[in-house]
């Protein structure tokens, strides 16, 4: 008889533990998808609340101790100094949330710990502390997941207020293998169903700055526009039919979306701020034309 409790004892030893690994093997795929080099484009706020210039940032992110922790790694050039940082992502089996320790060159005094884990189809990460306007919460969320890349916000939610402020926003694009030059796409169509396709057909006097376009006005509508929408690309014209026929269309933007409605919703509040930005980049009248994606 005592042997056979002992043996029920093991048996059910084993049969729990075996569930706890299962698991806590899925927190582990949490971080799956962002395994690799990414090629990124942030924006941040300055100290007076308005978003800076668009920056090129890299990061890179790996798995560590057995498959266990997740280490991730980058850098981005700021006011012409290069910024390092990194991040040590360990998953806590007891309290079943993620410890998140970020560590940077510019930063002053200790480390800061975020926690939380996978909320939904998002990964959302929170801490308190102390700012100049009180006590807030900092929100670290990343949404849009997929094998293509992610989006990457970070805010300050005062609760008293009922305020929230992002102060810094990331989209990434995951590197292909063999693929070393950094492209212009944030996302793909493969995370939208709905394509805003804007053209600026070229002619005699028309120009275009596509610097402008692709590291400040883009950014800003995928800015503006929020999770709402899922990814842009931009198109820069070279020639027409052949190499040296006449140039249809000096840039083409698309825009991705799930639904038709929700290009509708997040874009009507923004339309006039948006509008108002293209004489910074062209002389040209954009033409929109909003398609559904069959392949």
């Amino acid at each position: 008889m005592k042997k056979t409790r002992l043996l029920l004892l093991l048996i059910g030893a084993c049969l729990w533990s075996s569930c706890c690994y299962s698991q806590n093997a899925k927190m582990y795929l949490e971080y799956e998808k962002m395994i690799g080099t990414c090629d990124c484009k942030s924006i941040m706020k300055n100290e007076q609340g308005a978003w800076k210039d668009t920056m090129d940032l890299k990061w890179n992110w790996k798995y560590i101790m057995n498959g266990k922790g997740v280490l991730d790694e980058g850098w981005y050039i700021q006011d012409g100094i290069r910024n390092d940082f990194t991040s040590i992502r360990v998953f806590d089996t007891i309290n079943k949330h993620w410890s998140v320790t970020y560590f940077a060159t510019n930063s002053q005094g200790p480390p800061s710990t975020w926690t939380g884990g996978k909320v939904g189809d998002k990964i959302i990460l929170k801490k308190k502390q102390t700012t100049k306007s009180g006590p807030a919460e900092s929100i670290l969320t990343f949404s849009n997941i997929s094998d293509e890349g992610f989006h990457w916000e970070g805010k300050l939610f005062f609760e008293e207020k009922q305020l929230s402020f992002p102060f810094w926003k990331i989209w990434c694009v995951k590197e292909k293998a063999g693929n070393r030059t950094r492209p212009t796409t944030v996302s793909s169509a493969k995370n939208g169903k709905i394509k805003v396709t804007i053209l600026y057909p070229y002619s005699e006097g028309k120009t275009f700055d596509t610097d402008y376009y692709s590291n400040k006005h883009m950014p800003m509508v995928a800015n503006l526009l929020g999770d709402a929408m899922k990814g842009f690309s931009i198109d820069k014209g070279l020639a027409g039919g052949r190499p040296s026929y006449p140039i249809p269309y000096l840039a083409i933007g698309y825009l991705y979306f799930d639904k038709l409605s929700d290009y509708e919703e997040s874009f009507a509040p923004s339309a006039k701020k948006i509008v108002s930005d293209i004489p910074n980049f062209t002389n040209i009248k954009p033409i929109i034309q909003i398609s559904e994606i069959l392949e």
